[in-house]
């Protein structure tokens, strides 16, 4: 399982915006549960978006990749689990699949969309949000010259970022409306 690592004290203090900021418009449009629905969290990062969705009603499976993360989410009181967005092993067990700021970590985003259909009930939701296509254009290139020009290293970005038409195609291919 590819895997980046994370310390959770640096990525609250330092990334805290991706929950508190791009996850609360992204909750925003998570309908309430009805008694006995059940959302997965693909990539649930320390856990705080999970509990939230577990506020509004939802039996929430906690997933990320990286073990850190995973022992958060565990100690916020989750059911969380190491597995890989792009290797999910659920069928048909979900009325939602959310997903903040993941899906441009992951290469094979076709594999996640199937895995996702494959996840849901009928008539599921999928509602996620990830970075777009050259959001850190520029940031990347610039690293990638001072680390060669520094120190002789190659750079490679650990983030795909596609445009939108391209997901958009990738979602519909896949049966999502």
């Amino acid at each position: 399982m590819k895997t980046n690592q994370w310390d959770v004290e640096k990525y609250i203090h330092n990334a805290d915006f991706v929950v508190t900021q791009l996850g609360k418009d992204l909750l925003s449009l998570v309908p309430k549960a009805d008694r006995g629905m059940k959302a997965l969290d693909l990539g649930c990062g320390d856990g705080r978006l999970s509990s939230q969705l577990k506020a509004l009603g939802y039996k929430v499976t906690a997933i990320d990749s990286d073990p850190a993360m995973v022992a958060s989410a565990r100690k916020a009181g989750l059911d969380a689990y190491r597995e890989s967005a792009d290797a999910l092993s659920f069928t048909g067990e979900f009325d939602i699949v959310f997903t903040n700021a993941v899906l441009h970590w992951v290469e094979n985003k076709e594999a996640v969309v199937k895995g996702v259909q494959e996840a849901l009930k009928p008539g599921g939701l999928f509602i996620g949000e990830c970075g777009g296509f050259q959001c850190v254009d520029s940031i990347s290139k610039a690293l990638k010259t001072a680390m060669k020009e520094i120190a002789g290293l190659e750079w490679h970005s650990p983030w795909s970022f596609v445009t939108d038409t391209w997901f958009s195609d990738l979602l519909q291919a896949n049966g999502f409306s």
